[in-house]
C-alpha cells in the first residue's frame, strides 16, 4: 500500500480549501481539529469549519459547534479573523 502522509494531505487540502471547495475546508478542518498532518490547533480548524458551513455545509456547521464547546472566546475571535482573511485572500466571493 501507500504510506499515509498527513502533511502533505493537509497541503494538498489546503490548496484547494482556499479556492473555495467546502468539502476541503471541512476535511482540513478536521485535520487540524484532532492533529493530523499538523499540531492539533482548534482556532484553524474553527476558521476553516466556518468557511464550509458558510456555503451550506450542514457537518461543516456541526463540527462548528463541537468545537465552539472546546475552545475560548477569544480563540473564536481569533478563528473568526483568520477565516475572514483567508477568505479575502484566496476564496473569490461572487457578487450575489
Amino acid at each position: 500500500g501507500v504510506h499515509q502522509n498527513y502533511s502533505q494531505a493537509i497541503k494538498w487540502y489546503r490548496k484547494t480549501a482556499e479556492q473555495g471547495l467546502a468539502v476541503a475546508q471541512l476535511t482540513l478542518g478536521g485535520l487540524y481539529g484532532i492533529g493530523l498532518g499538523a499540531p492539533q490547533n482548534y482556532s484553524q480548524a474553527y476558521a476553516w469549519f466556518s468557511l464550509a458551513a458558510n456555503q451550506g455545509n450542514d457537518s461543516a456547521l456541526q463540527a462548528k459547534q463541537l468545537t465552539e464547546e472546546v475552545i475560548s472566546p477569544q480563540q473564536i475571535n481569533a478563528a473568526q479573523l483568520l477565516s475572514q482573511s483567508i477568505e479575502k485572500k484566496y476564496i473569490q466571493v461572487s457578487p450575489k
